[in-house]
């Protein structure tokens, strides 16, 4: 067929010359076929749970300086830490090099600073840039100082002393312009069909070594089921930040709409529970029967002072007011903890309202043991703690792993995302996770 159609186009003094074989197949290499970069497949990446993060195997350079690195959806910092004193090991990497000051600050109040450096990474042995060797030719990398007095404050061995900032940089201020963020980095080099990012979590019934996934490029079908939620993300504010509607009452649907300060939600893998700022965080508890404050922490205090029966449920309108809770008004309390019946049901769990659907977070990830909550401030035997906390100036409804313990999560880094400026297309969305049957769920999800 190929040869037909090159004859039909060759001219008459020409066409002796090509008609034996020997001269077609040379007027075809000779012809150049312009083709678009092969897309790659959609790649999953194993990952375990240690030292309060997901960690994925990171190597580093040809040397490949192994790093269990966390996977942090809250910030865009990607660092490794090294002994103070020590010269990040240049011998044998392909693209080494430092290229400006590093620091980055988290909102626990860690922060560490260094130098950014750039160098290939390969990730748990998969070449994710389409070559043999490396995942991103330029990826660039905080190298922090960590010296004796500052170990204690890193996560575990040195080997975990990392972190993966898979967002853009909140506008807090940790943006650095000379340091370009792993995303951003990733999606630039790599022709994938979509810009999307998988994450799944396991159960909590599954136990710490339970294996979850992160998935380049697409994401996985077989780690979820049902309807799929989508939610914008916000163009200020950097980071997953997305709106949700309101609350729902779990008994009848009806919805609480929160005003605009209390609608911004971030999901983020890097946070361990839940969280929301005060006010929202007891309206939420108020449709849950039975559902108590348990402790509160002053502001400017380190220690917690436990409150015995106070019912989540008393007039928040009053709090504002000028009311008491444990002696305090609303605004001189830095933290809230909530108790709620160890009994509860799935159908008792207040939903968080995304584009009008109701997503309910798994009462087995909502409920902790007394003990587990709060050790040195004991629950009577029929009362657990609640994973979702409210504190006086957190920004947004942080939800940390145990939310995404529920539901498989799909980031789409959006069309030509810099930074902070947010890609036309740039959504966060929820389906319910698909878990194995000796772990799964009850029954939470979408309503």
């Amino acid at each position: 067929m190929l040869s037909n159609i090159l004859l039909a186009l060759l001219t008459a003094s020409e066409l002796g010359d090509a008609l034996t074989w020997g001269g077609i197949s040379a007027l075809v290499r000779s012809v150049q076929i312009s083709r678009s970069p092969a897309l790659q497949s959609a790649v999953n990446i194993p990952f375990n749970y240690s030292y309060g993060l997901p960690r994925m195997k990171v190597a580093l350079g040809k040397n490949r300086d192994t790093y269990y690195s966390g996977l942090d959806l809250g910030s865009g910092k990607t660092w490794v830490g090294v002994w103070q004193g020590e010269q990040y090991d240049m011998s044998g990497h392909n693209m080494h090099g430092k290229i400006n000051d590093f620091n980055v600050h988290y909102t626990s109040g860690q922060q560490y600073s260094g130098d950014v450096w750039q160098d290939g990474v390969t990730i748990e042995g998969h070449a994710l840039d389409g070559s043999s060797t490396q995942i991103s030719q330029d990826l660039q990398f905080g190298i922090v100082r960590v010296s004796d007095s500052d170990s204690s404050m890193m996560p575990g061995p040195p080997s975990s002393w990392s972190v993966f900032g898979l967002s853009y940089t909140p506008a807090s201020g940790q943006k650095q312009n000379s340091q370009r963020e792993f995303l951003e980095s990733y999606f630039n080099q790599h022709q994938h069909n979509s810009h999307e990012i998988g994450f799944y979590f396991p159960p909590s019934a599954c136990g710490d070594g339970a294996q979850g996934q992160v998935t380049f490029g697409g994401r996985d079908s077989s780690k979820y089921t049902g309807d799929v939620t989508t939610v914008p993300v916000m163009k200020q504010g950097g980071g997953w930040v997305h709106m949700l509607d309101g609350i729902a009452a779990p008994s009848n649907g009806k919805q609480i709409v929160l005003s605009e300060e209390f609608r911004s939600a971030m999901v983020d893998s890097g946070q361990e529970g839940l969280s929301a700022q005060s006010v929202p965080a007891i309206l939420w508890h108020q449709l849950i029967p039975g559902a108590q404050i348990h402790t509160i922490r002053k502001v400017g205090a380190s220690d917690e002072s436990r409150l015995t029966g106070l019912p989540a449920t008393t007039d928040l309108m009053h709090y504002n007011n000028g009311s008491l809770i444990g002696g305090q008004t609303l605004d001189q309390i830095d933290m809230i903890s909530f108790a709620l019946p160890c009994n509860i049901s799935q159908s008792s769990v207040p939903r968080l309202i995304f584009n009008g659907r109701g997503l309910d977070i798994a009462v087995e990830e909502l409920v902790q043991t007394g003990a587990e909550a709060k050790p040195n401030l004991p629950l009577p035997p029929e009362m657990c703690g609640s994973r979702l906390q409210g504190f006086k100036d957190t920004p947004n409804w942080g939800l940390g792993q145990y939310w995404m313990r529920s539901f498989y999560t799909i980031l789409n880094w959006g069309d030509e995302t810099r930074g902070q400026e947010v890609g036309k297309g740039t959504t966060v969305s929820y389906a319910r996770a698909k878990h194995p049957r000796q772990c799964q769920h009850y029954n939470p999800g979408q309503r």
